[in-house]
């Protein structure tokens, strides 16, 4: 989209100097010329010597306009804060494109001061310039309540982030817009329903992207006009509940709430005078939680206190409220919270652990999580009278509960093995931990054919008993390593995620796929750890071979990885296994027959595609219009498609690029419906030429016997 600059009132040398510059107001067209140009300025994209020519925005509008000009090389423009222009005062430059065919610079106005607009000649070129202050795109509208009267003071925004308010004639105007489409809201923070154009209900914002959106052109104008309805208001204090002081700078959220859940909308903040509000309310019920600073309790109107992560919305009180309505008395008289605190220490040494998770249980759940200071401190507060229990989560030390009961590994760390810590009245302080660093248990593997080091595979870690305590995928780790292992007797089994090798229960004690496949893990070689102990084990993993076994029904493609089968079924009910019918020098492509050895039904190819594609791929083509059942099985992973063709159908091609994800190195996925490319369309091709291909060979062999047949009868052979 071109912009095209008319011509204007010439101007130059009477502008050479930024204190003599050119007011110019918006969309005024100046044309300059260089010739008698001199430099008195620069910007922090050009530097100074360049001649340069001045206009001067006295802002009026508090939106981004433009400094639009012909694109052409040696030309820089930028906007100055004073005068004269210097890198420090550049508010922006680096002219560019602003859309496409539209060449300038994006600046913000503003209701005071002055702008200096800046033109200046990088290359001399002694040649006429043509620039104009332009707006961009404007939506203004009229914002009216259900009388139809102007509201004034009404916040509008778009959902690009351009903001104004009403004037008394409730009218607005949001311009320095690029080419798009927007959405426009009215009402948002103000005592009205916000809606989003065209009238749709929005409090809060959470209507984004349902409403209709307004479409507007880089120097065009659109209108959205709003008739908004008065909302409702709830409001409180919020209060000390021992001495009755007014709490300000404390927040409070507002929940919405239906007959199935409660959805969190907006929070408020206290005044001076511990007073909060809502405003703005859309029809419905709602709930109010207090939500205090350190000190005092959390809790939801008319509902009594609770710890973060115990506050069940579903618990709280409902608000009920009309358009218009007012709802004060929405007070909240808070409990002062009690507290937890402790230390922990390295054993032995008595050094600080900073930076480490600490845990608060209460009930049998993780309520709070906490990291320790630089110190090695560490505090739950906000807490109600009640019996919790701290746990350590440290990522240098075994884990323990207070006080001082060894977590299981992997964090473990339940409630029943340590001591509950029973807050009546008053808080509990000195829970310290003095954690030791624990075993850090290695394991290395390899491939049992190369004796290559293998990276990929994953690692489970059990206790004695064979009870799985926690597990590191080989994917995100070089090293399989488990650290902060409390002393005592463990098992480990080594697997592969992928399936390409057998897993391996420590020692030397083959399974299948995965650890769910080893004998009784309790049966594993026991491994021994101590504090403070650098052990590492071996395991060697043996790789997985295809197990498919040709037969008369079997057909095994693509190294003998791939098993493949077929049954038959015709409408009087006849049915059967199709019989193989080998292709011959062929490995990934193989034919079946249903009736007769010289009648070819069936080609299926599985085509290894996992360099570039990452898939094994199946195609099949067929000459037959009976029920066919399909089945391909990757027989290293046990994983099978099945491929069916209606009875009474034409065969359908079977082109399916997204078969089997079982390539080195990726997880096997469900399959996904995909559209082949041109290169499954190529295979598809070659597929049903070499079944056209076998048919036809079947075909002249069948003559060629018949007519050996007719020249042993005639006695006589045919010259020609």
């Amino acid at each position: 989209m071109a912009l095209a600059l008319a011509a204007g009132p010439a101007w130059g040398q009477s502008s050479d100097d930024c204190e003599e510059a050119m007011p110019v107001a918006h969309d005024q067209v100046v044309e300059i010329d260089f010739g008698a140009a001199t430099s008195d300025g620069s910007s922090v994209c050009d530097g100074p010597g360049h001649k340069d020519l001045w206009l001067r925005w006295d802002g009026t509008f508090n939106e981004l306009a433009y400094l639009i000009g012909e694109e052409r090389d040696g030309i820089e423009m930028s906007v100055h804060s004073g005068c004269p222009g210097t890198p420090d005062n550049t508010e922006t430059c680096r002219a560019g494109a602003i859309e496409p065919g539209i060449f300038g610079l994006a600046f913000q106005s503003s209701e005071a001061g002055t702008l200096y607009l800046r033109v200046a000649e990088i290359s001399p070129q002694s040649e006429a310039y043509a620039v104009r202050v332009a707006s961009g795109g404007v939506i203004s509208g009229r914002v009216t309540d259900g009388a139809g009267q102007p509201i004034a003071d009404v916040p509008v925004d778009l959902d690009s982030g351009g903001r104004t308010s009403t004037g008394a004639d409730g009218r607005y105007r949001i311009g320095g817009l690029k080419t798009r489409s927007y959405d426009v809201f009215a009402g948002l923070g103000s005592p009205y329903i916000a809606e989003v154009y065209d009238d749709r209900p929005c409090p809060f914002l959470f209507c984004l992207g349902f409403g209709t959106p307004i479409s507007v052109a880089f120097g065009g104008a659109a209108t959205a006009d709003f008739e908004l309805e008065l909302g409702a208001r709830i409001s409180g204090v919020m209060t000390d509940g021992e001495t009755g002081e007014r709490l300000d700078q404390q927040t409070v959220a507002l929940f919405g709430v239906d007959a199935s859940n409660a959805r969190f909308l907006i929070t408020t903040r206290t005044d001076v005078d511990g007073a909060y509000a809502f405003e703005g309310l859309a029809p419905g019920a709602y709930a109010a939680q207090a939500l205090p600073s350190s000190g005092y309790v959390r809790e939801f109107w008319e509902d009594g206190p609770c710890i973060p992560g115990t506050c069940d919305t579903a618990d709280a009180t409902p608000i009920e409220v009309d358009s218009g309505d007012v709802r004060a008395g929405i007070d909240f008289s808070l409990a002062r919270g009690l507290s937890i605190g402790g230390v922990l220490r390295e054993a032995g040494t008595g050094e600080p652990l900073p930076f480490q998770r600490v845990e608060l249980r209460g009930g049998g759940l993780v309520v709070l999580t906490t990291i320790t200071s630089t110190a090695g401190s560490y505090l739950f507060d906000q807490l109600v009278p009640g019996e919790y229990f701290v746990s350590t989560d440290s990522s240098v030390s075994a884990d323990q509960v207070w006080p001082g009961a060894p977590c299981v590994f992997d964090h473990r760390c339940s409630s029943d093995l340590g001591e509950p810590i029973v807050l009546t009245d008053a808080s509990v302080d000195g829970i310290d931990f003095d954690l030791t660093s624990g075993a850090t248990l290695t394991l290395e593997v390899t491939d049992e054919l190369s004796g290559e080091n293998l990276v990929g595979p994953s690692a489970a870690l059990y206790d004695a008993a064979g009870e799985l305590l926690g597990t590191i995928s080989g994917f995100f780790n070089t090293a399989l390593r488990f650290r902060g292992v409390p002393a005592g007797e463990y098992r480990a089994v080594v697997f592969d995620d992928d399936n390409f090798y057998s897993s391996e229960l420590f020692e030397d004690i083959d399974c299948d796929l995965g650890p769910e496949t080893c004998p009784p893990i309790a049966g594993g070689t026991p491994i021994e750890l101590v504090d403070g102990e650098q052990r590492t084990i071996g395991f060697t993993l043996e790789p997985r071979s295809s197990t498919c076994r040709e037969d008369d029904f079997t057909l095994c493609l693509t190294d003998e990885r791939f098993e493949v089968s077929a049954t038959w079924r015709t409408p009087n009910g006849d049915e059967g296994n199709a019989v193989v019918s080998p292709l011959d020098g062929i490995d990934d492509s193989g034919a079946f027959y249903f009736f007769d050895e010289d009648n070819t039904e069936v080609v299926v190819k599985v085509l290894d595609a996992c360099e570039d594609f990452e898939h094994f791929w199946v195609f099949a083509a067929g000459l037959t219009d009976v029920e066919v059942e399909l089945t391909v099985l990757d027989t290293i992973f046990d994983v099978a498609r099945t491929y069916t063709n209606a009875l009474g159908t034409p065969f359908q091609p079977i082109q399916d690029t997204t078969a089997f994800e079982t390539c080195r190195d990726h997880v096997i996925g469900a399959p996904v419906v995909s559209t082949p490319g041109p290169e499954a369309g190529a295979v598809l091709v070659a597929l049903e030429e070499e079944l056209a291909a076998e048919r036809l060979r079947r075909t002249v062999e069948a003559l060629e016997i018949e007519r050996s047949q007719a020249l042993g009868q005639d006695g006589a052979a045919d010259p020609s």
